[in-house]
C-alpha cells in the first residue's frame, strides 16, 4: 500500500488525490487509498450521478479544510473528506433530478455549500467534543448538514431542488434466503445510498483488502440485523437493498475492532450494540419521518457504549484516538501490551514471595544464553566473570532506547544480587533479557496503555494498572502486591518512565 501512494506523495496534487482516497475509504474506517478508490468504482457500477455527487462532497469537504488551516494529519488520513462524501451521495439519492442542466447544477452547488459546512462544524465542535467528551465525532456531520439542508428546501418556497423523501421502515413480508444472502452484501453498499448488491460486494471487497477482520465483523453485523428484521416481518425488499444492515455494520465495525482492539469483550460489546441499533432503527424510523434516518442509529448507540463503558466496563480500554490503524494492528497491541504485564505479574509474584527473580534466564533457549554469554565475554574486559559498573555502561548506553547515567546506576544497583558491585552472568543475562523482551514490545504497549490515564494526569495510579490488567484479561493487583509497588515507587501515581523502570527492575 506504501508503493501505492509513494509516488503521489510527492507532489501537493498528489497528496490531496490520496487525502480524497483515504477520505473515501474512512467512511468504513479504513485509511486506505486502494480501499477507497475500490468504492469510488463501487458507486459508478451504482450510478455515475452517485459517484459524481460523492466526488464532488468528498473533494469540497477536504479541500475546505485545507482552507480552513485544520490540522495536516488527519486531512492527509481522509478525516475531513467521508462526511463530505456522505452528504453528496445523500442529495444524489433524495434529490429529485432530471435532465434540467439547470438543476442538476443546482444540486451540484449545495452539495458544494453543505459539504465545506459539514468540514466547518468539525471545526467548530471538535475542540469542544473533544474537551468535554474525548469521543470521535463519526457522522455527526454528515447528519447534521444533511438534516439541516433538507429542512431548509423544504421550507423555502422554491420547485427546483426537491427532495423525494420515503417513509419509515414498515416490518411486513416473508423473506426468503435468496433475500438474506443480497442482503449481507446490500448493506455494505448502502452504507454509501447504494443498493446493488454488485456495489456492495465490491465495497466489501475494499474493506477486505483493508482488514479481514473488520470484513468479517461487519458480515456479522449485516447478518444479525437481516435477522432481527426477519423477526419483526420487515419487507423483503427492505432486507434485500440493505436497509436494515448499514447501520449494524457500522457498530460491528466501530466497536468490535476501530475503537476498541478486537477481543471476547470488546466483541461481546459490539455484539450487543448491533441489536440495539437495529432496534433503534425501528423506533427511530416513524420518530423522525419524513427524514430518512440515515446513519443516525449508529451513532447514537456507538457514542452512548463509548462513553458508558468508561464508567461501566473497567475491563474495555479504548483505542487512543491519536493512534487509530486497522483491527489487526490494535490486536497486535493488545497482545504486546498482555505479554509484557503477564510478565510483569510473573515477576512482582516472584518479588512478593521473595523466590528467585531470574524468570526470563530459566525459561530461556540455548540458544538465547549462547548469544548472552559470547555478549557478557565481550564485556568483561578483565575477563574476571564479572562486569563493573564501567564495563556495562558501555553497551547500555547503545539501549534503544537509550538509559541515563542515573537509570544505569539503578539499573546495576537492583540487579546486583549479591550486592558485591558487579553482575555475574546470570544477573547480566536476567537484565538483558528484561529489556531485550520489553523493547520488542514496548511501541505497541504504550500505545495501548495511552487511554488508562483516564485522569489526564499523565500518570498511572494503582488504580489505572488495575484497570489495564483486567482489560488484558488479568487478575488485578492483590494486597501484597499492592504494598511490594508502593515500597517502590510510594503512594503516588507514578510517571510513564517510573512506570517503565517498574517493570524492568521488579
Amino acid at each position: 500500500m506504501q508503493g501505492f501512494g509513494g509516488g503521489f506523495a510527492r507532489n501537493p496534487l498528489g497528496l490531496f488525490l490520496l487525502s480524497n482516497l483515504r477520505g473515501a475509504g474512512q467512511v468504513l474506517f479504513a485509511n486506505n487509498p486502494i480501499a477507497g478508490l475500490l468504492i469510488l468504482v463501487a458507486l459508478w457500477i451504482q450510478s455515475g450521478w452517485l459517484l459524481g455527487m460523492a466526488l464532488l462532497g468528498l473533494v469540497a469537504s477536504t479541500l475546505a479544510s485545507q482552507l480552513l488551516g485544520l490540522e495536516e494529519t488527519a486531512r492527509r488520513n481522509g478525516l475531513y473528506g467521508y462526511n463530505g462524501l456522505l452528504i453528496g451521495a445523500a442529495f444524489a439519492t433524495f434529490g429529485v433530478v432530471s435532465d434540467s442542466p439547470l438543476q442538476q447544477l443546482g444540486w451540484c452547488l449545495i452539495t458544494l455549500v453543505f459539504a465545506a459546512l459539514s468540514t466547518w462544524l468539525m471545526a467548530v465542535i471538535a475542540p469542544w467534543w473533544n474537551r468535554k467528551l474525548a469521543a470521535p465525532l463519526l457522522t455527526l456531520p454528515f447528519i447534521g448538514a444533511t438534516y439541516l439542508a433538507i429542512v431548509i428546501l423544504e421550507n423555502v418556497p422554491q420547485e427546483l431542488l426537491v427532495f423525494s423523501l420515503g417513509g419509515p421502515i414498515e416490518p411486513h413480508g416473508v423473506v426468503g434466503w435468496g433475500d438474506l444472502a443480497v442482503a449481507n452484501l446490500s448493506g455494505f453498499g448502502k452504507i454509501f445510498l447504494a443498493d446493488r448488491p454488485l456495489a456492495g460486494l465490491l465495497i466489501l471487497l475494499a474493506l477486505l483488502l483493508y482488514s479481514p477482520t473488520g470484513a468479517a465483523v461487519g458480515l456479522s453485523g449485516a447478518a444479525i440485523g437481516s435477522y432481527i428484521a426477519i423477526g419483526f416481518g420487515a419487507a423483503p425488499h427492505a432486507i434485500a437493498s440493505g436497509l436494515w444492515g448499514y447501520n449494524a455494520i457500522l457498530t460491528a465495525m466501530a466497536l468490535g475492532g476501530t475503537f476498541f482492539a478486537p477481543n471476547k469483550r470488546s466483541l461481546t460489546l459490539a455484539l450487543i450494540c448491533v441489536v440495539l441499533t437495529v432496534l433503534l432503527t425501528i423506533w427511530l424510523g416513524p420518530l423522525v419521518a419524513p427524514m430518512p434516518t440515515l446513519t443516525l442509529p449508529f451513532v447514537v448507540v456507538t457514542l452512548a457504549a463509548y462513553l458508558i463503558q468508561r464508567h461501566t466496563l473497567p475491563s474495555l480500554v479504548p483505542v487512543s484516538m491519536q493512534a487509530l490503524a486497522s483491527p489487526e494492528e490494535h490486536r497486535l497491541r493488545y497482545r504486546a501490551a498482555q505479554r509484557v504485564m503477564t510478565q510483569f505479574r510473573g515477576q512482582l509474584a516472584a518479588a512478593a514471595e521473595g523466590s528467585s527473580r531470574l524468570q526470563l534466564l530459566a525459561h530461556s533457549t540455548v540458544e538465547e544464553r549462547d548469544e548472552l554469554h559470547t555478549i557478557f565475554d565481550r564485556l568483561d574486559q578483565d575477563r574476571d566473570g564479572r562486569l563493573t559498573h564501567a564495563e556495562l555502561l558501555a553497551v547500555l548506553q547503545d539501549m534503544t532506547p537509550p538509559a541515563s547515567t542515573d537509570e544505569l546506576l539503578t539499573l546495576f544497583r537492583v540487579f546486583d544480587l549479591d550486592s558485591d558491585g558487579a553482575l555475574g552472568f546470570d544477573e547480566f543475562a536476567e537484565l538483558a533479557l528484561r529489556h531485550r523482551r520489553f523493547v520488542a514490545d514496548a511501541e505497541g504497549f504504550l500505545t495501548y496503555l495511552q487511554p488508562t490515564d483516564t485522569d489526564g494526569d499523565r500518570m498511572l495510579s494503582l488504580d489505572e494498572m488495575n484497570r489495564t490488567l483486567i482489560s488484558l484479561g488479568l487478575d488485578a493487583l492483590n494486597p501484597k502486591e499492592r504494598q511490594l509497588i508502593e515500597r517502590r515507587v510510594g503512594t503516588q501515581p507514578m510517571t510513564w518512565n517510573a512506570f517503565v523502570t517498574l517493570l524492568l527492575l521488579t
